[in-house]
């Protein structure tokens, strides 16, 4: 989850823990309704039956929820605590006094997601509902509660009571989750910027990569934009799921960027050779990946441990080859890092695609032609099913990009 906030992450943790807890409720409840059921519990069988179904239907359904819908859904908390308030609003309805401590269970749902606002929703459906279930109970009879005998009493020494202790419960778990949503977006504050810096030096390490080569334009950004088209394409299709996340993917365009970083390693005489390269000077340029995978291991150091290891995979790997003919270790087929598998296409189809300082640009149906011929020799052949599935979105970029040079 690193590509999401802070506060985003909490929430779907808090989906989880709130979906879990209400599991745990469940069997608590079922432990409770066995122990009745043996006489060691003094609820009435026909009170007890009806309060465990319809209760289970209610604490049961987050579990369920939780394997079908997105656990990124920002509503999942609203109807979480409104289930949890649906639960207390059953059992306050049919075991009446037996449960005086369930009244704090919706707000403590609430207090899994440190949401001020949550939390005052909590106490509002939970002081509603406890109301309308302590009416109930007084009507339906299923437990008569002695000391609430009539309406009055019930009011007095019942609702009120039991309402200004929520509400005071209430203000100090709404004083505790405000402040600690307020540490959590200072936090994420604080990590946005080190993350903005971040990103400005990659950035930074990119460009003085690529303006070693005043030709090659925006390389980077367009091998950038093509591995996104690419990754994308291959997670709809449901590819390496465990694997193409949505942080995968981002952290892959970053590290994208950094794919020629080694390049600063090469003399100017060599990278701007307008002339046929020869086997010595080809030897230099492929010691790009090696110098790429060093400057990134030994200079550029992060916290996030994946971005560094996959931007070294990339930069060390993106010129291997499927049937192994690559550099600079010859790996082959699935030995090679999925990340530098990837942008091995689009870092391939970007330079036939472009002028450079030898040759002119080829034509855009040439440079699908050649990743199509690529196909099993030089790259993973189900990515190049899936990269001219994408000939229209490719195009696009490669036009818009041509415009914006011209």
């Amino acid at each position: 989850m690193k590509g999401k906030s802070i506060i985003e992450q909490n929430e779907i943790r808090g989906n989880q823990a709130a979906a879990n807890v209400m599991g745990i409720t469940e069997c608590i409840f079922l432990l409770i309704y066995i122990l009745n059921v043996l006489g060691i519990f003094i609820v009435k069988e026909k009170a007890m039956n009806l309060a465990f179904i319809t209760g289970t239907i209610l604490l049961v359904m987050p579990m369920i929820m939780n394997h079908f819908i997105d656990n990124s859904n920002p509503k999942l908390k609203y109807i979480y605590v409104l289930d949890a308030s649906l639960f207390l609003l059953v059992v306050v309805s049919i075991l009446s006094f037996h449960v005086v401590i369930v009244y704090v269970y919706p707000v403590l749902i609430s207090c899994l997601y440190f949401s001020r606002r949550l939390t005052w929703i909590a106490t509002a459906l939970t002081a509603s509902f406890v109301t309308i279930g302590q009416f109930a109970s007084f009507f339906n009879q299923y437990v008569v509660d002695k000391n609430f005998d009539t309406i009055r009493n019930l009011i007095v020494f019942g609702i009120i009571p039991r309402a200004l202790v929520l509400v005071a419960l209430a203000c100090v778990l709404g004083t505790m989750t405000n402040s600690t949503s307020r540490l959590l977006a200072e936090q994420q504050a604080a990590m946005q910027k080190i993350l903005t810096h971040q990103q400005d030096m990659i950035t930074g390490f990119a460009l003085l990569a690529e303006n070693r080569d005043e030709v090659s334009g925006k390389h980077v950004q367009r091998v950038s934009m093509y591995t996104e088209v690419l990754a994308r394409a291959m997670q709809k299709r449901g590819l390496y799921p465990k694997v193409l996340t949505d942080d995968y993917i981002e952290c892959l365009i970053s590290s994208t960027k950094l794919h020629d970083i080694g390049r600063i390693s090469v003399s100017d005489a060599v990278l701007q050779k307008p002339g046929k390269l020869t086997e010595s000077e080809f030897e230099l340029v492929k010691l790009h990946t090696t110098k790429g995978g060093e400057i990134i291991s030994q200079t550029l150091k992060s916290d996030d441990e994946d971005f560094q290891k996959m931007a070294y995979e990339v930069a060390m790997y993106h010129h291997e080859r499927w049937n192994g003919r690559g550099y600079p270790e010859e790996l082959r087929e699935t030995m090679i890092p999925l990340s530098a598998r990837i942008v091995a296409i689009c870092d391939v189809f970007e330079a036939i695609s472009s002028k450079r300082c030898y040759r002119d640009a080829m034509p855009l149906d040439k440079c699908f032609e050649i990743i199509r011929r690529g196909r099993g020799v030089d790259f993973d052949p189900m990515m190049v099913d899936i990269f001219l599935d994408c000939q229209e979105q490719i195009s696009e970029i490669y036009h818009k990009e041509l415009n914006e040079v011209i």
